[in-house]
């Protein structure tokens, strides 16, 4: 708790639980629990709504051991494909939705701030029932799995808050400068009027340092900028040195 307590002095610290659907897939193996899924619709309510009830009874507990009210929780629950969840989204609703309906109430009704959702993937076809359900922000929008920040600042504007959004799967590993600074900048657009933490899922070996810097450089750049109050676009960059 202590090096907690130091952390938040320079950190914004979330709590972490696992979701419904990752959770309970490590308990059944995950083959079973999409077999669970399609074939015992009954069972599978039952179950993730237990696996819910602990995992936020755990969370509830963090937030009020580590007094983290003010940032909030962070669920981690990788339930989707490159191409789309790993069920329909009708089973989302009648399976997963009442679970992040119960979830995402019980930390309101604590007063926790911020409720965040990880998730790899598209979960676009899923993702206004995950907002009507509570959550705030999603996290690493991946343009390999077609989510795009662009796209959905238009989409749901200041209703949700984008965590990523930086293709860290072709264009920073093999993009040149000029198309690595096309993509930060227009990912940086999407927050111009707030609700961006621009990033990646990871960073792996190969995006080197040099690229990694060049982000950065991009990125205070803007930052610099935007503070002034004016609406700046990334032509405005263009031949200038770095």
């Amino acid at each position: 708790m202590e090096e907690v307590r130091a952390l938040q002095g320079k950190r914004c610290v979330f709590i972490k639980t696992g979701g419904p659907y990752l959770r309970t897939s490590f308990m059944r193996g995950t083959e079973q629990w999409l077999m669970d899924l399609a074939e015992d619709e009954g069972f599978a309510r039952e179950l993730a709504m237990r696996v819910t009830q602990h995992i936020t009874a755990v969370g509830l507990e963090a937030i009020r051991r580590y007094a983290c009210y003010d940032t909030g929780i962070w669920f981690f629950d990788d339930m989707a494909s490159n191409l789309g969840p790993m069920f329909s989204p009708r089973t989302f609703e009648r399976v997963f939705y009442p679970c992040y309906d119960w979830m995402c109430a019980r930390y309101r009704q604590a007063g926790v701030v911020h409720i965040l959702l990880h998730c790899d993937g598209n979960i676009e076809a899923i993702l206004d029932m995950l907002l009507d359900a509570g959550i705030q922000g999603i996290h690493p929008v991946e343009p390999k799995a077609e989510m795009d920040a662009v796209s959905l600042r238009q989409r749901y504007g200041r209703s949700l808050a984008l965590l990523g959004g930086l293709d860290n799967a072709h264009i920073l590993p093999g993009g040149n400068k000029a198309e690595i600074e096309r993509h930060v900048l227009r990912v940086l657009e999407a927050g111009q009027d707030g609700g961006l933490v621009i990033g990646a899922h990871s960073i792996g070996p190969d995006v080197s340092v040099e690229t990694y810097d060049y982000v950065h450089q991009l990125i205070l750049k803007w930052r610099r900028y935007t503070y002034t109050g004016r609406k700046v676009k990334p032509a405005c960059f263009r031949g200038t040195s770095m």
